[in-house]
C-alpha cells in the first residue's frame, strides 16, 4: 500500500510540473509585438545645436521648432526637434 501512495504522489508531482511548464510556454508564445512598438507609429527626434536653461519665466535658449528637454529637476536641458 505504501508503494501505491508513493507512486500516486510521484505522478501528481510530475503532472504539476508538466502543467506548469506547459502553461509557461503557452503564455510566453502569446507575448507578441504590442501596438506601442509598431515602427509605423515611431517619431523622429533630432538634437538641435543649442542647449537651454531654466529662468524665472521658463525655459530659454531653443530656437525654431526646437523645444527644451531636461532630466528631473535640472535647470539645464538640451534643445530637441520632434519633427
Amino acid at each position: 500500500m505504501a508503494v501505491n501512495v508513493f507512486t500516486i504522489l510521484q505522478l501528481a508531482v510530475f503532472a504539476a510540473i508538466v502543467l506548469n511548464v506547459n502553461l509557461h510556454s503557452v503564455s510566453a508564445d502569446s507575448k507578441g509585438t504590442s501596438d506601442s512598438q509598431d515602427s509605423t507609429k515611431s517619431i523622429k527626434v533630432d538634437f538641435c545645436e543649442t542647449n537651454c536653461t531654466k529662468t524665472d519665466g521658463g525655459w530659454t535658449g531653443c530656437t525654431g521648432d526646437c523645444i527644451c528637454v531636461s532630466v528631473g529637476d535640472s535647470i539645464e536641458g538640451r534643445c530637441m526637434d520632434f519633427g
